[in-house]
């Protein structure tokens, strides 16, 4: 008889802890219920931010028989000025160790003799590095010259603080992830040499000539704003039977893209599509 009423009362507290569970239950599964819609809206936001960041223009995506407008192609060549990126490099250094002090070069391997990027520091250096050691640098992109970028406002980051990069560059949001010096300096020159077609107002055709011959240039506006921003140098002359002067809208030309010539696009081998 002890035995059932030790069991009867051990089974009276037991409930008691049961039946408030149980009408607790319900309101269990309804957080569990929302934390996994919360959890499927943000998975949804997440995959939205992707796709918003994958839907910029780049060179992988051109096709030169299909026109892009004159203006997309300007905004792509102003977007890098001034972005802040994240990316790993190896120092430029003449012997094996060396310090960066106020500046230093940056390439992509300890054996490339190719220097990619000047960093422009924003306080000096003076650790003694390994041109053998690759390290994270952060600055803004200012410029550059003659095949090389500059960074200003450099510093060094250390490592495991940023996630590495995958995909493709925005030049309008380079990341927040560490990129490789190769892949960045591929990125930002990408449209050189690229082959493309444009769609834009046509502005007007100068023809000069020098020792070197004559050079024949079409320059195309923005349709919007009515600003000059490529500028085409013709393998020939444009027939005049074309008479631009009378059919401004929509001139398609298709050429090589060859860098920027006072703030436009340069565009080299150009040729009328229509």
């Amino acid at each position: 008889m002890l035995y059932i009423c030790i069991i009867i009362k051990l089974n009276q507290k037991i409930m008691k802890r049961i039946i408030p569970l149980a009408a607790f239950l319900p309101y269990l599964l309804f957080l569990s219920c929302g934390s996994g819609e919360e959890s499927s809206k943000l998975e949804k936001k997440q995959a939205e931010v992707e796709i918003i960041e994958d839907s910029f223009l780049s060179p992988e995506d051109i096709n030169s028989s299909i026109p892009v407008p004159v203006g997309e192609i300007k905004d792509i060549f102003r977007a890098w000025k001034g972005q802040t990126v994240i990316i790993r490099a190896y120092c430029d250094f003449f012997f094996d160790t060396g310090t960066i002090g106020q500046k230093v070069n940056l390439k992509s391997s300890p054996t490339d003799s190719k220097k990619l990027i000047e960093c422009n520091m924003s306080e000096a250096h003076d650790e003694m590095l390994s041109s053998n050691d690759a390290f994270i640098f952060k600055g803004v992109i200012d410029s550059d010259f003659y095949g090389t970028i500059i960074l200003t406002d450099c510093e060094i980051i250390p490592h495991g603080k940023y996630e590495d990069f995958s995909g493709k560059i925005n030049p309008s949001n380079p990341s927040s992830k560490v990129i490789p010096v190769q892949k960045f300096y591929d990125a930002y020159y990408g449209w050189i040499g690229k082959e493309i077609s444009v769609v834009g107002y046509y502005s007007s055709t100068t023809t000069s000539t020098t020792s070197y011959g004559t050079t024949v240039r079409i320059d195309l506006n923005d349709p919007e704003t009515q600003q000059k921003v490529v500028v085409c140098e013709m393998i020939e002359a444009p027939d005049s039977a074309l008479n631009l002067a009378n059919n401004r809208d929509n001139l398609v030309i298709k050429g090589i893209i060859a860098g920027e010539l006072f703030g436009n696009v340069k565009m080299e081998k150009c040729e009328i599509i229509e």
